[in-house]
């Protein structure tokens, strides 16, 4: 039997051994405590909104991937700096979600957003801009485009956003 203190630690430090019952029953009769408190014991991936950031400015993405590191409901499974590289890593990842810059060298935002809308794995699009908002809504909408927020108030603007457009995967 376990030490109680070490009981419920198994980490990748130690030996592979046989897990036993007792082992077992206990992490269930921990994960139930936990999940009767409110407390996850264990992430659930599945529930995660797989989300592919888009954008050419290094320091932008690094912005966006901080904040929505925050957010338990989002998982960035993909960074691209331009329209060509969105577009093989949407064929190649499957976001559910993809945060794309307006402004970019080659393609931009909207002619990305445009070609997503048509493929064959086609996720939610949300044009993250520095730019002024208006006139950029229609415009966008005729793309395919989910919304439109901006890169100043992006954690103001994106969580709101996200409850609309998402609302099953964020309550």
């Amino acid at each position: 039997m376990l030490a109680q203190q070490d009981r419920f630690r198994l980490t990748h430090t130690q030996p592979a051994r046989k897990l036993r019952l007792s082992d077992l029953l206990a992490w269930v009769r921990t994960s139930a405590a936990l999940w009767t408190l409110g407390e996850t014991p264990m992430p659930v991936a599945a529930e995660r909104i797989r989300t592919l950031v888009v954008d050419d400015s290094p320091l932008a993405r690094q912005r966006i991937c901080s904040y929505l590191d925050t957010e338990p409901t989002v998982e960035i499974v993909g960074v691209a700096e331009d329209g060509a590289d969105a577009l093989t890593c949407n064929d190649r990842l499957r976001p559910d979600l993809v945060l794309l810059d307006l402004q970019m060298p080659g393609m931009n935002g909207l002619e990305v957003a445009a070609r997503l809308s048509t493929g064959t794995s086609t996720p939610l699009v949300i044009i993250v801009t520095g730019l002024e908002l208006s006139g950029i809504g229609e415009r966008a909408r005729e793309c395919g485009v989910a919304g439109v927020v901006s890169k100043q108030r992006l954690s103001e603007e994106l969580p709101k956003l996200l409850d609309e457009i998402l609302p099953a995967s964020r309550s």
